[in-house]
């Protein structure tokens, strides 16, 4: 979605870009924001998995 927003507001009217450009930033800022939320799992989950390997492997 981002993508065809980017794509469709570089064609046209300067308005066009000028009104898409905040929702642009926005969605750029929640893209980063699930970006960094995505590592916090995957680091959580290697916290997690990690002891649960260990004690799999001793029985």
């Amino acid at each position: 979605m981002l993508h065809n927003i980017k794509s469709n507001s570089s064609v046209g009217v300067s308005l066009k870009g000028a009104v898409a450009k905040p929702y642009i930033e926005s969605l750029d800022k929640l893209n980063d924001d699930l970006d960094k939320m995505r590592y916090k799992i995957g680091e959580d989950l290697k916290l997690v998995a990690t002891p649960y390997a260990v004690t799999q492997a001793m029985k």
